[in-house]
């Protein structure tokens, strides 16, 4: 749809409505492909240090008792806290070499309670909130560790090349929503890396640059928006034939077009401060109903001899600038004031001049002495003093 047509907005409201997190990332001719899948990025030891710290203290927990292991425990975190992760990494290993003894030696017992016939009551009592985790996830945990020593620990430096992962990839592990607004401003290169999550429900994408060779799980609550303009607009393309057969397109024309929905939504600005005066919401109707005539008609143009383009986004400032400012100039001087800020600073002197004649024939309608009206003074603001102005 056309510009300030709401595209944005609906899918922002829906959101907002079924309480799903929105990532909303505008796209434009130097976006990129690590924008929005990730990249190889200096990365600060303490933020993959913090992750395995995290992972730790979850496997400690469920493996020892966190109550008979208090000391150790905060001995790991004071060495995390203090950056010192040679010390950090070998704690971390002594752990994983414990839990493994813990393990095998939990299972020996098993098995040798499952060959004797009677067992004592006392042999039967374990304790609660142990050996809750698996040999393969300590192995797991400490694979990751020693990459993490060949990368921070023995390379001595505070900074090393990590993999980052974007917003895209992201929200498709974690189930949010991704909006990709003005889409058909990204290259056909850039967009080709999203057309695998566009095959099907379970699609997914592989992070080749990571290396890796399994595409990211795929969360059930993963979906992907797009919003873009019509082709027609300057520097907008249509997107690939690829692409754009793989999504379901909805067009959204714009409100104005219909002139019971541009007088609602005019009255939704300023029907409150026109209760008095409700003219005012057909003629604010009619005068950008016009000034959008002459614009098509070519009949005005901005400062670079082009064709302005108005949409709802520049009525909208009008009537912001005129509900806000109601109560101290008055509605029609308010009215006036908004649309000669939002309408006319754009254009060239002799646009502008039609424009005005155009605001003093519909937006002055009505009004008794218009002369003296533009010329009153506004009142103070309340709780101002009038020296200061």
């Amino acid at each position: 749809g056309e510009t300030g047509t709401g595209k944005t907005s609906v899918v922002t409201h829906l959101a907002s409505l079924l309480r799903r997190p929105l990532i909303s990332l505008n796209l434009s001719h130097q976006t990129e492909s690590s924008d929005l899948l990730g990249g190889f990025k200096p990365v600060d030891a303490k933020i993959p240090g913090a992750q395995l710290q995290q992972r730790f203290l979850d496997l400690f927990g469920g493996t020892f008792s966190r109550r008979k292991n208090e000391k150790f425990e905060v001995e790991v975190r004071k060495a995390v806290a203090e950056a010192k992760w040679k010390r950090v990494v070998g704690l971390w290993k002594e752990s994983a070499r414990l839990a493994r003894e813990r393990i095998q030696a939990k299972e020996v017992s098993e098995t040798r309670d499952g060959m004797e016939t009677e067992v004592p009551r006392k042999r039967r009592k374990v304790e609660p909130n142990e050996l809750k985790v698996s040999a393969e996830s300590w192995a797991a945990f400490v694979q990751e560790v020693e990459q993490f020593e060949v990368q921070y620990v023995q390379g001595k430096g505070k900074f090393a090349f990590g993999f980052v992962e974007g917003p895209l990839v992201k929200a498709l592990r974690n189930g949010d929503w991704v909006l990709l607004d003005e889409i058909n401003l990204a290259s056909p290169e850039t967009l080709e890396c999203i057309s695998g999550l566009l095959h099907g429900p379970t699609a997914s994408i592989t992070l080749t640059e990571q290396g890796s060779l399994e595409p990211v799980p795929r969360h059930p609550d993963f979906r992907l928006f797009a919003c873009m303009n019509p082709a027609t607009d300057v520097g907008k393309k249509d997107l690939p034939p690829n692409i754009r057969s793989r999504f379901t397109e909805i067009d959204v024309p714009p409100p104005d077009a219909d002139k019971e929905t541009l007088l609602s939504i005019v009255s939704q600005y300023i029907g409150a401060s026109a209760v008095g005066d409700k003219g005012a919401i057909m003629n604010v109707a009619e005068f950008y109903a016009a000034v959008k005539d002459y614009a098509e008609k070519r009949q005005i143009a901005d400062g670079s001899n082009h064709r302005p383009h108005f949409s709802m986004r520049t009525l909208a400032r009008a009537l912001t600038f005129a509900s806000d400012t109601a109560n101290i100039f008055g509605l029609r001087r308010a009215i006036w004031e908004g649309c000669l800020m939002a309408f006319t600073m754009v254009l060239d002197a002799p646009s502008a001049e039609l424009v005005t004649t155009l605001a003093q024939k519909h937006l002055l309608a009505g009004v008794r002495n218009p002369r003296s009206m533009l010329m009153k003074e506004p009142s103070v603001p309340p709780s101002r003093s009038s020296d200061e102005f």
